[in-house]
């Protein structure tokens, strides 16, 4: 039996999770910038959440742990410049994952 995939949570879909990104990252802000652009702080780091990217300013690897660590269980992240960011799957697949499992929530309340 195949297993549908697990789709991409759009940047438009961010502040459907929003409450529980929080829960999961910790002390995040959000803040809607130019349309399809989404700023954030997250224990102060400034984030910036497009289509394209997620740029982040900052490679301190110990800082961004406290973003998807708690989410993918790793002690050190493997940061690339803001020059060359591709953060943005780390956050999707957190995103993600955390849409999934209320999506199991759900299921398992109803039975």
């Amino acid at each position: 039996m195949e297993t549908e995939p697990i789709p991409i949570v759009d940047v438009q879909d961010f502040g459907n999770y929003f409450d529980k990104v929080v829960r999961v990252f910790g002390k995040v802000q959000a803040s809607q910038g130019e349309p399809g652009e989404i700023g954030m702080n997250v224990n102060g780091v400034e984030i910036t959440i497009t289509q394209e990217n997620i740029c982040i300013p900052s490679c301190d690897s110990e800082t961004l742990f406290d973003i998807t660590g708690l989410v993918k269980g790793e002690n050190s992240l493997d940061l690339l410049s803001c020059e060359q960011c591709d953060f943005s799957d780390k956050i999707y697949e957190a995103l993600t994952t955390i849409k999934k499992l209320e999506e199991y929530k759900e299921i398992f309340e109803s039975n």
